[in-house]
């Protein structure tokens, strides 16, 4: 999927490749989740071998400005799988031109393709203008989201190192 303005090159969706790493590992730090390129490959590995499993970066022919990372699973109280998107990310200075938009049409495309009957997202609590960008594009504030670590935050953050 590409859009553009007049002055700017497309944006375009694609896969993740190794090219991307370092831009990837920038993004994510931009997302408030500093972590390491070696970390961004191991996971991007993980993630791309699962076949319930999308990734879609988003460029304009030099380096990424924008990921999104989504899963589809089957649940128990209905028959059609739900979607998630798991991550949402655009580059600073390219917000508000699109990319977000383009990049949650990509997922909920792909989830229409899995089957998927409904899209769900999680965002923080402090983050008022994703709240507000979901709901433009007509997400709904339908539940609470509760979290809780299973591991000591300790091993979390060294394996986010590794």
């Amino acid at each position: 999927m590409k859009a553009s303005g007049r002055d700017t090159p497309p944006v375009v969706i694609r896969s993740p490749s190794t090219r991307d790493l370092e831009g990837l590992t920038v993004l994510l730090g931009e997302l408030g989740y500093p972590t390491s390129v070696q970390a961004v490959e191991r996971r991007l590995s993980r993630l791309t071998r699962q076949a319930n499993v999308a990734v879609f970066v988003a460029d304009r022919g030099a380096a990424p400005i924008g990921l999104a990372t989504a899963h589809v699973l089957s649940v128990i109280h209905v028959d059609d799988p739900v979607a998630m998107l798991t991550a949402l990310i655009v580059d600073e200075h390219y917000r508000g031109q699109g990319v977000g938009r383009i990049l949650v049409h990509t997922v909920e495309t792909w989830a229409k393709g899995c089957g998927a009957y409904r899209i769900v997202v999680a965002t923080g609590l402090a983050r008022e203008g994703a709240h507000a960008f979901y709901e433009r594009l007509g997400y709904e504030h339908t539940a609470r989201r509760y979290s809780k670590l299973l591991s000591p935050a300790e091993r979390i953050a060294a394996r986010g190192r590794r």
